[in-house]
């Protein structure tokens, strides 16, 4: 392949060094674009773009003006924070990505929340409360409740609460994680709340997924296997494929292209959190416009039989890539292994 891939980033994402590998395999030179200071002339020597995530709009403006005399093939975003930057650039470049109306609503939980319950999906009830404000001594819902910020990932600040004084405790905990420096300088107006949910007793899972012009692909799906009642949700083992019938793995599959149809999702990877209520209804717990990170990502290996030598495999990161680009993935298969 020939042409230049545009690789978004924190500044200490830990993802970026296998995307760049992945598009020098396909023959792309790689330029950068991350959230570093803009005073330091090239800290990392790496040539890379300072950008400030929290600021989309002129973000997207600095890649336009960037793309001018750099040619963009492609652009892929890591984490959630570059997303709706990388988004308007594309509208303006041409290239395809999700919209930046659906980028903006999948960095918030309360607006993703929202227009997915307008939508008729399966989502616990909720509400929000202002950073400043105390626990509410009547909640509309009956406890046990799951406390959460609306912009942090990793299942940072998520908290289990069985009743008020438990709620409260777990509100003045994120609380204070919201106010400390390092989410503060994030500057995004969405951690000036706290999302209280209702629990959702039942069987969790991950799933990986891409839109290709509108059409959801789902590329893996995986089992928790250790269980995720809190008070807290540390993301600890994940297998796949999953052992979940096939009847089940259909529905989620459905509930997710519903979601993510109903977002906006357009062009780009997709990863959700899901449980299968003992009822048998699939709730949305979480939905975003990016791949999923670390070992898990590491861990997807794909195979096409049209242009790959026979038993050769692909990474994630590698069709990630090959999406960005524009070329079609929609026939590449995960490798049955474990």
């Amino acid at each position: 392949m020939a042409g230049s891939l545009l690789i978004l980033a924190s500044k200490l994402g830990y993802q970026t060094r296998a995307f760049a590998e992945a598009a020098a395999e396909l023959g792309l030179t790689v330029a950068y674009g991350t959230d570093r200071c803009h005073v330091l002339e090239d800290p990392w020597r790496d040539r890379a773009l300072p950008l400030r995530f929290d600021d989309p709009e002129a973000a997207s403006l600095e890649m336009v003006e960037f793309a001018r005399n750099n040619p963009i093939s492609g652009v892929v975003a890591l984490g959630d924070r570059p997303v709706p930057a990388a988004a308007r650039a594309c509208s303006v470049l041409g290239l395809p990505f999700h919209s930046s109306a659906a980028a903006d609503i999948c960095r918030d939980k309360y607006k993703s929340r929202t227009v997915l319950q307008r939508a008729g999906m399966m989502v616990p009830h909720f509400f929000r409360v202002p950073l400043d404000a105390p626990f509410p001594a009547t909640a509309p819902f009956a406890a046990p409740w799951v406390l959460k910020p609306l912009a942090l990932s990793g299942s940072r600040g998520v908290i289990r609460a069985n009743d008020e004084a438990e709620a409260r405790r777990a509100f003045a905990r994120i609380r204070a994680l919201l106010r400390s420096p390092e989410v503060r300088a994030l500057r995004e107006t969405s951690n000036d709340f706290i999302q209280v949910e209702q629990y959702v007793e039942g069987v969790e899972v991950a799933t990986e997924a891409v839109m290709e012009h509108g059409e959801l692909k789902l590329l893996a799906v995986f089992d928790k296997p250790d269980p995720l009642t809190g008070p807290y949700f540390e993301e600890t083992i994940y297998v796949t494929p999953s052992r979940l019938p096939d009847l089940d793995q259909g529905r989620l599959q459905e509930a997710l292209r519903a979601a993510a149809s109903a977002l906006g999702l357009w062009h780009g990877p997709v990863h959700a959190e899901m449980r299968i209520a003992p009822g048998g209804g699939i709730f949305i717990l979480e939905i975003a416009a990016r791949c999923i990170g670390g070992l898990c990502a590491r861990s997807l290996r794909f195979s096409h039989e049209a242009d790959l030598p026979a038993g050769s495999r692909v990474s994630l990161e590698s069709l990630l890539v090959r999406l960005a680009l524009g070329h079609p993935v929609g026939s590449y298969q995960r490798e049955p292994e474990a």
